[in-house]
């Protein structure tokens, strides 16, 4: 499995850009997907990734937006279909993406299967603001579970379970 995110690049603050991000195509509008240096490992039945953020946003276009895929099916600039400058969605993936619900930001999951995409039940749009103060100096924990069968993701400080299928 392959992961193209950008949580890399929000570990660490980022001074306001001088020049444009890694990809921008017209104007107030940029996008930066970084690979990791590893493949997620399936060989216990579960794969985990856990990652350290920043839960500041500073827009409600801020967002963490990955992508688990084969990795035959690897895409460089993977995407919605609302964003016409990018690929689209990989033929077969699980997409985590940060998104807006009453009172704050949640986690979405979403199955890709043949290049049709369908968020999954167990979605809770509780907002992480419930049980956190976002913070730009902060790097809090959001952990990943994955398996043929189920997909976990939420953030284990906060006893916060945004997604469980």
């Amino acid at each position: 499995m392959h992961i193209a995110s950008i949580h890399r690049l929000l570990q660490h603050p980022i001074p306001e850009p001088t020049v444009p991000l890694p990809y921008q195509k017209g104007t107030g509008y940029a996008t930066a997907y970084l690979t990791p240096n590893q493949l997620l490992d399936f060989t216990a039945g579960e794969a985990n990734l856990k990652f350290d953020v920043s839960t500041e946003r500073l827009s409600t276009r801020d967002w963490i937006d990955f992508w688990v895929t084969p990795y035959y099916q690897h895409q460089q600039l993977p995407g919605d279909d609302i964003f016409p400058d990018l690929q689209g969605p990989p033929q077969n993936a699980v997409h985590i993406r940060m998104d807006n619900t009453t009172g704050g930001t949640m986690l979405r999951v979403f199955v890709v299967r043949n290049f049709v995409q369908q968020e999954v039940s167990g979605n809770s749009y509780r907002p992480y603001e419930s049980v956190l103060t976002p913070s730009a100096v902060r790097r809090d924990t959001v952990e990943l579970r994955l398996s043929r069968t189920h997909v976990h993701v939420g953030m284990p400080a906060y006893n916060l379970e945004p997604v469980m299928n």
